[in-house]
């Protein structure tokens, strides 16, 4: 995971133990994990994303598909990896992110939240799990949003408040 800042556009943040959202500041997150463990064959029954929220927040914020295998290392706002230039900067090109919202939260109180993807994103998770090379996670973005959002990021020092992807699947049958 990692946070692109548009007030900082050359800025790594992936080495941050928290990440925030916030529209009218430019900070977007991106969030992603292996799930190469998965069985190609299985059948994606649920999907959930569980985030610690250490900054709330009441107002809106999203879930979309992100679509370039970006670098958490080295995406900024420019870029999601070396030399290697969002189509629009903070990735709101149409080859950057998908336009389908794939769940949306608020997050008042801080405190864990788990947020049940919907059919939009077990559908993209079951198209990770046939095409693991095509699993680039998620944006979690808030574009009219005025109040910061800040989450526990995956270099959080306690295991349990890391971001996590939850998948609920049964063995598909074979072709």
């Amino acid at each position: 995971d990692t946070m692109l800042d548009g007030g900082s556009q050359n800025t790594t943040n992936g080495s941050d133990t928290a990440i925030s959202v916030d529209g009218d500041d430019q900070n977007e997150v991106l969030l992603g994990w292996d799930i190469g463990t998965i069985p190609s064959n299985a059948v994606v029954d649920s999907a959930s994303i569980t985030l610690e929220v250490s900054d709330k927040s009441n107002e809106t914020f999203t879930f979309y598909e992100a679509k370039p295998a970006w670098n958490e290392s080295k995406a900024t706002w420019k870029i999601y990896d070396t030399s290697k230039n969002w189509q629009t900067a903070g990735g709101l090109g149409a080859n950057d992110r998908g336009t389908a919202a794939l769940s949306s939260f608020s997050a008042d109180p801080t405190g864990t939240y788990t947020i049940n993807l919907n059919a939009a994103g077990v559908a993209l998770v079951q198209s990770w799990v046939a095409s693991p090379s095509s699993n680039h996670g998620f944006f979690l973005v808030g574009p009219s949003t005025t109040n910061r959002l800040e989450i526990r990021s995956s270099e959080y020092g306690t295991k349990a408040k890391r971001p996590k992807l939850s998948v609920t699947w049964h063995e598909g049958s074979g072709s």
